[in-house]
């Protein structure tokens, strides 16, 4: 006899989703070592079949050190720390337990960015910035309330006090829960 395992992987009208996404990154030589830590939870009510809107929140740390003057042995440190909170809407195209879907979010950023020169605070400086976010990516339903998730964000952010868009690439794993 063959039994066949199935999973309800609709999402329907009235669910609520929990989300947590997060990765890493780090690169290093001798001279340059950089560290990229981001962590984005959210919350969503499905308000049509397969489609989810809510709020999402970001929190990014960024840490980088070089030598400036290696004759002299100097060094830089730049620390970055960054909050995001926005909307968000996402569509899933499928009912099967393999869910590929797309996302858009945006909201509001703050970064506070600091630099020290062979460990001494040289300056701060705080940015509020608007950022859009478009994300595609998949789920796979474990069971009925349970999936993995990857996906590939796209930030684009407008500074206040620079008239040009900085653009960022991150890929994030994560997992979603639904009530």
């Amino acid at each position: 006899m063959i039994s066949v395992l199935t999973v309800n992987a609709q999402l329907n009208k009235g669910n609520t989703l929990i989300s947590i996404n997060a990765g890493a990154n780090y690169s290093g030589s001798s001279k340059n070592n950089q560290m990229l830590l981001y962590l984005s939870p959210g919350v969503m009510k499905v308000i049509g079949n397969n489609f989810a809107a809510g709020i999402d929140f970001n929190y990014q740390l960024f840490s980088k050190e070089e030598e400036i003057i290696p004759s002299a042995g100097q060094t830089s440190r730049d620390i970055s720390e960054t909050f995001e909170i926005g909307a968000v809407a996402k569509k899933y195209f499928s009912d099967s337990r393999f869910k590929p879907y797309a996302e858009l979010g945006s909201g509001y950023q703050i970064s506070n960015y600091k630099r020290y020169r062979e460990g001494l605070f040289i300056n701060e400086i705080l940015t509020r910035d608007i950022y859009l976010r478009p994300v595609v990516g998949a789920s796979y339903w474990l069971n009925e309330f349970i999936s993995l998730d990857a996906n590939v964000s796209y930030t684009l952010i407008l500074y206040n006090y620079d008239p040009f868009y900085f653009k960022n690439l991150k890929f994030r794993l994560g997992f979603t829960m639904r009530f």
